[in-house]
């Protein structure tokens, strides 16, 4: 796939949808660990047909500090995309259910990036899978940086440039006097310390 390039008016609606999914993505990951550790018995409900919005509700419900933590993630990731709604002047609503050319190229670099959190759920780890996914939010965030400063990513390079190979050196020379690079930029730091919550245990 190499190197792709994106038209100039598509790279803000594609970061705030991408935001979106992570946040949506984020939120599962609490979802499912309320259900795991707090409702059993809604164990047999299938995760797809779930409207995401009970997602947040369940999590809502819970007392546990890790839910707690990324609720205050979601509510981080969404404050960055609703202001870059405000600045750019875009309708978040319409963006999301009606711009299928937007979501479509969402979707596919979102895809494509790597997604460590799924990997570590998946060997049974949830807890560290959910450590993993504030990684991999930060690690998107760094790619939707480089997005809006060069409006070009190179889709065969994501693991090798990414927070665990050379974007770690790189991340913090990034041009950040762009307003909207900056606000994408402060998530980057932000989702790394709820990832050090989770790990260190200190979600109380």
């Amino acid at each position: 796939m190499a190197i792709i390039k994106y038209d100039q008016a598509d790279i803000i609606p594609i970061v705030i949808t991408v935001l979106n999914f992570c946040n949506v993505d984020l939120a599962s990951y609490g979802y499912r660990f309320v259900i795991e550790n707090e409702l059993p018995h809604l164990k047999d409900f299938v995760e797809e047909e779930i409207n995401p919005v009970l997602y947040f509700e369940i999590m809502e419900a819970s007392d546990h500090g890790i839910p707690k933590n990324m609720l205050k993630g979601n509510e981080l990731i969404f404050e960055a995309l609703k202001t870059l709604t405000i600045i750019h002047d875009i309708d978040l609503v319409d963006l999301l259910f009606n711009n299928e050319r937007i979501r479509e190229l969402s979707g596919d670099l979102y895809e494509n990036l790597d997604h460590y959190a799924d990997i570590s759920i998946e060997d049974g780890d949830l807890i560290f899978g959910i450590s993993m996914s504030f990684y991999d939010i930060s690690n998107v965030c760094y790619f939707l940086c480089q997005l809006m400063l060069y409006q070009e990513l190179d889709y065969d390079s994501f693991e090798k440039d990414g927070l665990m190979g050379t974007g770690s050196e790189k991340v913090g020379s990034l041009d950040t006097s762009n307003s909207s690079v900056s606000i994408v930029y402060d998530l980057i730091e932000k989702m790394q310390e709820f990832q050090d919550i989770i790990l260190d245990g200190k979600w109380e």
